[in-house]
């Protein structure tokens, strides 16, 4: 339920805007004056988008071969354990291909802008054209995260007053794991943006709105095409919908079947994928081994939490607000620890979770979307 305005409320309703926007341009300025450009798994993300683009497929091996990735500002980079042959033959990416499809628009633009600019005026602010080409995906990928600050700071206010949510999502958005991330080519953030439309769909101004079930189906049904591991999280936000959404409604059933198919059928689409290129359902990182145990997990679930160098409340203090916020508000909110523990338990359990497939707050990131506060 939406709480009555004050009469100042409606008058810093006008001001939301401007929180995204701030954050906007603070983590631009950052990343003009210390980032480390296209390291990491980031350039092999902008490899797929590259072959996309150039040869119209995802076979990565002639663009290792030839130094594509210098259009992004790293020449020459290497294959490593990024990419292998499908069952094909096919040398693919070992990283799921939606987060290369959702960038491409911005790549293709990006390219076209670069090529356009004088390189003796590119050299000026020490960049080539290849660097300027990631940084204007970059640039993306923070626009993709003060959307998704939007949705929060829509929803926290149904569930609070305007002047707790600006509050609240300017925290979010200026600490870690928001502000550490937000600028990168990592799937997290799409993910968040989905998170954070689901939620708005749960408890903002989206539940007040018929189209946004079936647009939230179909944006959980893409979380797993960004990473495989996002598909117990999709699991989870399909619980958090049904909860709060259809629990009790009377919902047409043209609708109904529709948002079934839209989140199904992607899920179902990219399972079948990756049973034709890589022969297993489990995708190429588990080809040679699982690398989920037990064993990892018992160390890896508390870890994950204190860990000195990795671990969440180390790296991300806000989370532990996030979770005493979350206990002040579970009578409405503990529908969020499906999701959560969804996401959680995979991360904790692999056996590379110091720093491999869950490092610090980063994977986690979509988590930090939840609202924070009752009515």
């Amino acid at each position: 339920m939406e709480l009555p305005l004050t009469p100042r409320e409606p008058r810093l309703r006008h001001a939301f805007w401007l929180v995204p926007s701030c954050v906007f341009f603070l983590i631009w300025g950052l990343t003009t004056h210390g980032k480390f450009s296209v390291s990491g798994d980031e350039p092999h993300y902008l490899l797929v988008a590259e072959s996309l683009w150039s040869d119209g497929d995802v076979d990565l091996a002639d663009d290792y071969a030839d130094g594509s990735s210098a259009r992004f500002g790293h020449d020459h980079v290497a294959q490593e354990q990024h990419a292998r042959p499908g069952v094909d033959g096919v040398v693919r990416s070992v990283h799921d291909p939606g987060l290369a499809v959702l960038i491409l628009p911005a790549y293709v633009a990006a390219r076209g802008l670069a090529a356009a600019m004088p390189e003796a005026q590119l050299r000026r602010f020490r960049m080539s054209p290849g660097l300027f080409t990631y940084a204007l995906v970059s640039l993306f990928q923070i626009a993709l995260s003060c959307v998704a600050l939007g949705f929060v700071l829509d929803t926290a206010r149904h569930r609070s007053t305007p002047g707790i949510a600006i509050l609240v999502t300017a925290a979010v958005g200026l600490s870690p794991p928001v502000l550490s991330n937000a600028f990168l080519v990592f799937p997290e953030v799409p993910a968040l943006l989905i998170v954070a439309f689901v939620l708005w769909t749960c408890w903002g101004t989206g539940a007040e709105r018929s189209w946004t079930l079936v647009a939230a189906a179909a944006a959980i049904g893409s979380l797993p095409w960004l990473h495989r591991k996002f598909t117990l999280l999709a699991l989870g936000l399909v619980f958090v919908v049904i909860w709060t959404r259809w629990r009790g409604a009377a919902w047409p059933r043209g609708r109904i079947i529709a948002a079934a198919l839209l989140c199904a059928l992607p899920i179902a689409a990219f399972y079948a994928c990756s049973l034709a290129w890589w022969g297993t359902v489990a995708g190429p990182t588990a080809i040679d081994r699982v690398p989920l145990s037990w064993p990892a997990f018992a160390a890896g679930a508390p870890g994950l939490l204190i860990g000195r160098e990795n671990g969440l409340l180390v790296w991300a203090p806000i989370y532990l607000g996030t979770a005493a916020a979350w206990w002040h508000t579970r009578a409405w909110s503990w529908p969020l620890f499906v999701p959560v523990v969804a996401l959680y338990v995979p991360s904790a359990a692999h056996d590379l979770w110091w720093g491999g497939f869950s490092p610090a707050a980063r994977f986690l990131l979509p988590r930090i979307a939840a609202p924070r506060r009752s009515e």
